[in-house]
């Protein structure tokens, strides 16, 4: 006698066999934060792990300014590329970065600030060398065909992927449901969810609100235990990471 199995049940069977894959996390700034630290929590493959970067993962990018950018194609993100002195409070100096016609900080394109500021995990946030590319040499043809990859990377991974996880934070109040809707009409036919960190100065008034998730949105909020930003010492820093561990696990869940 020959035992049958349903489709259901071979359809059961090929779930158990074959893994859930991870949902794809992808940064859209404001600055590094997200990409150093889910990099160092492995919850995101570094660059030796095969990651491809993209271009909000090591700029500074105002968050009207992001959206602007994927409404439009990135249109005019090479337009009036300069150089422009500003003083670092993390750094407690003048710094010297390249700047866009639309106030993006290509913050990472120094090894002046990498021999710095190199931290003691491994992480894609600060790995050129000297024998690179000198972009205080004013190598704006470099700086440009560097991005054109990190936005061609963009849109190939998101046209690649079954679902995204965008992550971003924010020194500001925002309005989440903007970049929403911008990534609704742009990609109809993805799978994403929103995840926004509200991070709070030490001194600002307001209190850390508890997190909240509306509709494929999800956002929370922390506020810095001590005085500068999410990146001025240890303590900050260890505080961002244990809410974004805890916030983005469902990303790493088999």
């Amino acid at each position: 006698m020959t035992d049958f199995v349903s489709l259901k049940d071979m359809g059961r069977a090929r779930e158990i066999a074959e893994p859930k894959k991870r949902p794809k996390i992808v940064s859209l700034g404001y600055d590094c934060c997200m990409r150093t630290i889910l990099t160092k929590l492995k919850y995101k493959p570094s660059k030796k792990e095969g990651e491809l970067s993209m271009p909000f993962d090591l700029t500074i990018h105002p968050y009207e300014t992001m959206c602007e950018f994927i409404q439009t194609d990135f249109r005019d993100y090479f337009e009036d590329i300069t150089w422009k002195s500003h003083y670092c409070e993390i750094r407690k100096k003048e710094v010297k970065n390249m700047v866009n016609g639309k106030g993006v900080f290509f913050v990472h394109e120094s090894h002046l600030q990498n021999q710095e500021s190199t931290p003691a995990f491994d992480s894609d946030a600060w790995s050129a060398k000297p024998i690179d590319v000198d972009f205080h040499g004013n190598n704006k043809a470099m700086l440009k065909q560097r991005y054109f990859q990190r936005i061609a990377n963009f849109y190939k991974i998101l046209g690649d992927t079954d679902e995204v996880v965008f992550v971003l934070s924010s020194h500001i109040d925002i309005d989440v449901t903007i970049l929403n809707n911008i990534i609704k009409e742009k990609f109809p036919d993805l799978h994403f969810k929103i995840y926004c960190l509200r991070i709070y100065a030490k001194e600002e008034k307001q209190q850390a609100f508890n997190k909240f998730v509306l509709n494929n949105m999800i956002i929370n909020s922390i506020k810095l235990p001590t005085d500068g930003f999410w990146n001025t010492n240890d303590m900050n820093r260890d505080a961002v990471e244990s809410i974004l561990k805890e916030d983005l696990r469902f990303c790493c869940e088999e």
